[in-house]
C-alpha cells in the first residue's frame, strides 16, 4: 500500500492491517476502521491513503456480509483519479493493485445486486486497467479473473467460469476463493453434492473465523 510513513495515522492502520491478516474482518474491526475513516475524512487532504484502504476495506467486508447499500457508500468514497496519479510512478505496484481491487470490487458489488449491464459497463471501463496490469503477479491477475468470473456467472455460463477459475487451483495462496466461487457455481448448476463438498472444503481451509464465517 502507498501510505505515508511519517504519519501519526501510519500505526494506526500498520495494527489495523495486521489484526485483519490475522483474523478477517471481524465486527470490532469493521467497527475500528469505520471510525478511522471519520478521522482520516475530517482532513482529506492529508489522509486521501488512508480513506481509499479504508473504503476499500470496509466495501470488501460489507460485500461478504450481503450489506450492498454500505458496500456501495463505501465504493464510492474510494478516489481512483487519486490512486491513478500515485500508479504513475512505475515501482509504485501496490497502487497498481489498489486500481485492479477498486475494479474489482465494483464487478463484484453488481454482479451480487443482479445488475446485468453494470456489470458490464464496469468491465468496458475497467479493461484499460487490468489490460495494463495483467502479468504483475499471479494474484493480481487472479483477482482481474474473478471480474470475469462474475460476469461469466451473472450471465449463466457456469462452465467456462470454472474453467476460468481451474487456473488458479493449484495456488495454496488462492484455494480458498477458488474452492468457494466454483462452489458458487456449481449450486447455480445444480450440481450440489459437488458444491457442498467443496463449500466444506472452504471452510477447512479457512484461516479465521471471519472466512469461516463467509463459507
Amino acid at each position: 500500500f502507498i501510505i505515508p510513513k511519517l504519519n501519526k495515522q501510519y500505526g494506526v492502520f500498520r495494527k489495523i492491517l495486521m489484526r485483519i491478516a490475522e483474523s478477517g474482518y471481524s465486527g470490532d474491526i469493521i467497527a475500528q476502521m469505520e471510525e478511522q475513516l471519520r478521522v482520516c475524512q475530517s482532513e482529506p487532504q492529508k489522509y486521501t491513503p488512508y480513506i481509499n484502504q479504508y473504503a476499500m476495506f470496509l466495501a470488501e467486508a460489507y460485500l461478504s456480509l450481503q450489506e450492498y447499500n454500505k458496500a456501495e457508500e463505501k465504493l464510492k468514497i474510494a478516489d481512483m483519479d487519486f490512486m491513478e496519479q500515485q500508479a504513475n510512478n512505475p515501482n509504485s505496484l501496490p497502487a497498481q493493485h489498489n486500481i485492479v481491487m477498486l475494479c474489482v470490487l465494483w464487478v463484484q458489488f453488481y454482479s451480487a445486486i443482479g445488475e446485468k449491464s453494470k456489470v458490464e459497463d464496469q468491465l468496458r471501463f475497467s479493461e484499460k486497467y487490468f489490460s495494463k496490469y495483467r502479468g504483475m503477479n499471479e494474484i493480481t491477475d487472479y483477482f482481474i479473473d474473478t471480474a470475469y468470473f462474475e460476469s461469466l456467472m451473472i450471465h449463466g455460463q457456469y462452465d467456462n467460469a470454472i474453467k476460468l477459475l481451474d487456473k488458479y487451483a493449484s495456488d495454496e495462496q488462492l484455494i480458498f476463493g477458488v474452492c468457494l466461487d466454483k462452489a458458487r457455481c456449481l449450486m447455480k448448476m445444480d450440481r450440489k453434492d459437488e458444491a457442498e463438498a467443496l463449500f466444506d472444503k472452504a471452510h477447512d481451509l479457512a484461516t479465521n473465523d471471519w472466512r469461516r464465517k463467509t463459507v
